[in-house]
């Protein structure tokens, strides 16, 4: 029986190369959703008039930039995990940038990140800045921190994934 290997695209050639070739791909994909998230949080003052902001707001943001998107991570990790663990000692040496934001600094969950307990700092930045401009806007503003969570993610992993090609003269 064959056994998935995650981001291990095939048996021969460079698995280094084949692994950051594919984290690279999955991390674009996910700066692609992101950016969807961010254009339709942004499109919500042209949804005004089919429901409120404080409907429109948090629903939109929520369900594309912060679930698909950490699911996007989630997901490029799970398969890194995967690959990293059926290499040999001195190519996984070489993805030791990666392994470090990918296996050792996981994303929270999507429930950790919706904990105002465990995020205390993000609900008070979002709640200051809901009662600065508008309370209704407080959920909007928690998710499009969360929403910048996502990105500094995404640009970790893109810093960790060139860091990779350029040490080991990977091209994309």
């Amino acid at each position: 029986m064959a056994q998935d290997k995650g981001h291990l695209k095939s048996e021969f050639g460079n698995s280094v190369a084949d692994i950051v070739r594919s984290v690279e791909s999955a991390q674009d994909k996910n700066l692609g959703i992101l950016f969807a998230g961010l254009g339709l949080f942004l499109s919500t003052f042209f949804m005004a008039q089919i429901a409120p902001p404080k409907v429109v707001l948090p629903l939109m943001d929520v369900t594309l930039a912060a679930i698909v998107g950490r699911k996007g991570h989630q997901k490029i990790e799970t398969e890194f995990a995967k690959a990293y663990d059926a290499l040999d000692a001195t190519e996984q040496l070489k993805l030791l940038p990666l392994k470090k934001i990918l296996i050792d600094d996981k994303a929270p969950s999507l429930s950790d990140s919706f904990d105002l307990l465990k995020n205390w700092k993000q609900a008070t930045w979002s709640t200051a800045g809901g009662f600065i401009l508008n309370p209704a806007l407080i959920p909007g503003i928690y998710c499009g921190v969360m929403h910048k969570d996502e990105f500094d993610r995404n640009d970790k992993i893109k810093d960790a994934v060139n860091k990779v090609a350029e040490r080991w003269q990977i091209s994309f």
